[in-house]
């Protein structure tokens, strides 16, 4: 296991070109294998998006990169049945979403992960996928890993009431993505509120890339004609991922710094909100063309976040919270708990190892500054992407800081500590080197 040794660092100073957005990579994937031809400009490369290459190549897609392009040959909707698991690691993003489009093979399917993947419960989804004529059972009364689906070629479709909560937003997206290909209408409904909404706006664009049709009534009602063709949206470029941009905004926000994250255009990514929570809190943040620019240091105010939509960002602004006149207040995101880690008591016991007032509850959390540690402090990441990075860019402030686990940081931006290290920060590994080259 891995440690990331973080220092002190007086300033941070250049320009980083964002990675790929994640959510974008895993759904232009999947709309690559049921296309003809595709290229995906600027994909995110990392430990979750490689699981769904693997998969879309295992399904039958020939998908070949050179340099930041990936090329994909898909199966235009008829997908080769593998002989062997689709195994998606930790990445729960990827297995739900090929969950559902699974059942456009004939045969056997099985989806398999490992460490946190196998203790996490996919009761409702497979519930869900039975009401809709899908054969699919997993292990124990609650279907965990592997899932066992029996494909009939085709998504049966027909009309489905689903739970706002919980994994409603990736599940919906993944039903969205099969349901063109069925052999009836599918119609989706959700009587409550949805979290994560803005995930399913870029399941949206991608499949209107495709020439994908969705009929919608806000974010209660989907309807979705079948026997759909998904139709060749030629290069098809990923945006810069705002989910990892909110690690280095905040990082410019606490120290003396001039950093312009370029790759970021408007695009429905709900972690767009990232900059204007900065904005609330104190903090100067500029977007102009596809530039975000921040000239820190600010002086910043601890507020009040509803994290309904952008659950991603949860460990970074709580981690704010370390530094701002009057306590971070974070709720609406009780669906939190069940990610690679329990996302609301995790980074409140890191937290407060940093000397931070840090109080879990059932749907969020309050941090609060307190007393700084006088010596070098050992954290743990909790095999969580989100909060190791979370813990790095508080040590640029408190450190020296020694952060366990850190490893886990490539599943989703494994040029991360790269980065910050050519901006400046002092950050350094222990165990451990990187990759994060586009697979052949």
């Amino acid at each position: 296991m891995a440690t990331l040794v973080v220092r002190p660092t007086p300033g941070l100073r250049g320009v980083v070109r964002l990675p790929g957005s994640k959510s974008y990579t895993h759904r232009a994937l999947l709309g690559g294998l049921l296309a003809g031809e595709s290229t995906l400009r600027g994909p995110l490369v990392c430990d979750d998006t490689r699981r769904s290459l693997d998969a879309i190549r295992a399904l039958g897609a020939r998908a070949r990169a050179r340099g930041d392009r990936l090329h994909i040959r898909g199966t235009g909707g008829r997908l080769r049945t593998p002989r062997a698991p689709l195994r998606f690691g930790e990445s729960g993003t990827s297995l739900r979403l090929f969950l559902p489009a699974a059942s456009l093979c004939r045969g056997e399917v099985v989806l398999d992960g490992e460490g946190s993947l196998r203790r996490r419960p996919n009761g409702y989804l497979v519930e869900c996928l039975r009401r809709l004529g899908v054969r699919v059972h997993g292990r124990g009364a609650d279907h965990r890993v592997p899932l066992r689906v029996q494909g009939r070629g085709v998504f049966p479709g027909g009309h489905l009431r689903l739970a706002g909560d919980i994994y409603s937003s990736q599940f919906l997206s993944a039903l969205l993505v099969a349901a063109p290909l069925g052999d009836s209408e599918t119609v989706l409904e959700i009587p409550g509120d949805m979290v994560s909404r803005p995930y399913v706006d870029i399941t949206l664009d991608v499949l209107r890339r495709h020439g994908v049709r969705v009929a919608r009534r806000g974010y209660r009602r989907f309807t979705i004609p079948p026997r759909q063709h998904y139709g060749d949206p030629g290069d098809l470029s990923i945006p810069g991922d705002l989910s990892s941009a909110s690690f280095l905004l905040a990082a410019a926000s606490l120290v003396d710094s001039r950093v312009v994250l370029r790759g970021a255009r408007r695009d429905p990514q709900g972690d767009w909100a990232m900059a204007d929570h900065l904005r609330r809190m104190g903090a100067r943040v500029s977007h102009s063309g596809d530039a975000l620019e921040v000239r820190g240091p600010f002086s910043l105010r601890g507020i009040e976040v509803n994290a309904r939509d952008t659950p991603d960002l949860v460990p970074v602004l709580a981690m704010l919270g370390l530094f701002t006149e009057g306590p971070m207040e974070i709720g609406g995101a009780a669906h939190l708990r069940l990610k690679e880690s329990d996302r609301i008591s995790a980074p409140a016991q890191e937290f407060a190892r940093l000397g931070a007032h840090a109080t879990s509850r059932r749907d969020g959390l309050r941090v609060e500054k307190g007393p700084r540690p006088g010596s070098v402090v050992r954290v743990d990441s909790h095999g969580d992407h989100r909060i190791a990075m979370a813990l790095a860019v508080a040590g640029l402030r408190l450190g020296p800081l020694a952060i366990r686990g850190a490893e886990c940081i490539a599943k989703s931006y494994p040029g991360f500590v790269g980065d910050m290290r050519r901006l400046g920060a002092r950050m350094a590994w222990v165990g451990y080197r990187p990759t994060g080259n586009l697979p052949k």
